[in-house]
């Protein structure tokens, strides 16, 4: 192949964003009646949690530059498998509790719901709240996010202590 095809095939190879195939895994967590101190739990390492289900809720095609298509939500789902086939594949494995609160509402409910504006909260420690939020924002961010967009989420650092 002569050296200006070679460069030609380069260039051409270059300026397509590689793709990526994104797997987004729900792993509904239960709390254990009696915690086992001999046994954890897979994904998050609790004697107090177990998975009661692990369920494939779709697939995305995410490229370098942050455009992203969600499986769910395409026309031509031959195509958008070939594409998937040909891409590494990431899994996302997103924890959802089980539970439901006084009015019947689900956290899962809450993942669903992709137009309800959602205010995060702050307050208290070692209670889940920074760990739900990562779960909303990744799951708002594969279904309704865009090139450039961004968000922040802060924290103290691990180990870190509440001041009194």
């Amino acid at each position: 192949m002569p050296v200006q095809e070679l460069i030609a095939a380069a260039r051409r190879a270059l300026a397509r964003p590689p793709r990526y195939h994104v797997e987004l895994w729900y792993l509904f967590h239960d709390r254990v009646p009696e915690p086992d101190l001999a046994v954890r739990c897979p994904c998050c390492g609790s004697h107090r949690a177990h998975i009661v289900e692990s369920r494939l809720l779709d697939r995305f095609l995410i490229t370098a530059s942050g455009a992203h298509k969600a499986r769910s939500q395409v026309r031509d789902v031959e195509r958008f498998d070939a594409l998937a086939a040909s891409a590494p594949t990431l899994r996302i494995q997103l924890q959802v509790p089980v539970w439901r609160d006084d009015e019947g509402m689900r956290p899962l409910d809450v993942l669903e719901d992709l137009e309800t504006p959602i205010g995060m909260r702050g307050g208290g420690g070692c209670c889940g709240k920074t760990h739900w939020n990562s779960i909303v924002l990744t799951h708002r961010w594969l279904y309704r996010g865009a090139p450039e967009a961004e968000f922040a989420a802060i924290a103290p650092a691990a180990g870190a202590r509440a001041r009194r």
